[in-house]
C-alpha cells in the first residue's frame, strides 16, 4: 500500500495543479471572448505598467524567500528556533515583508507617472 501511495500522492498533486492553472485559463479566454463579442477594445488586456508592477512584486518575493530561507539557516544553526520551525516562518515573514515593500515601491512609482 504504501508504494501505491508513493505514487499516487505526486500524481494526484500534479493533476490538481493542472486542473487549477487550466481551468484558470479557460475561464479567463472565455471571458475575454465574451467582452471582445459584446464590443470592448482589446487593448483593454494589455496593460503594460500592471505587468511592470507585478514583475517587481515578484522580484520582491523571490528576493524575500531566498533571505528567509537564509534567515532561518541562521536561526537553526544557533539553535533559537528548531529547524521545522525556523525555515517557514522566516520564509513567510521575509516573503511578506518583500511583498509590502514591493508593493510599496509600485504605488510610489505609479504615483509619479507622468500617465496619472
Amino acid at each position: 500500500m504504501n508504494q501505491l501511495e508513493d505514487i499516487l500522492v505526486p500524481l494526484g498533486a500534479f493533476a490538481l495543479s493542472f486542473g487549477i492553472v487550466y481551468f484558470s485559463i479557460i475561464t479567463k479566454h472565455k471571458e475575454r471572448l465574451r467582452l471582445i463579442e459584446s464590443g470592448a477594445d482589446p487593448a483593454l488586456f494589455y496593460n503594460k505598467e500592471q505587468k511592470r508592477g507585478q514583475a517587481l512584486k515578484f522580484g520582491a518575493l523571490l528576493l524575500g524567500i531566498g533571505i528567509g530561507i537564509v534567515l532561518g539557516n541562521l536561526l537553526a544553526k544557533a539553535n533559537v528556533l528548531d529547524t521545522d520551525v525556523a525555515y517557514p516562518a522566516m520564509i513567510l515573514i521575509c516573503g511578506g515583508a518583500a511583498l509590502l515593500i514591493g508593493n510599496h515601491f509600485v504605488n510610489k512609482q505609479e504615483k509619479n507617472s507622468p500617465n496619472s
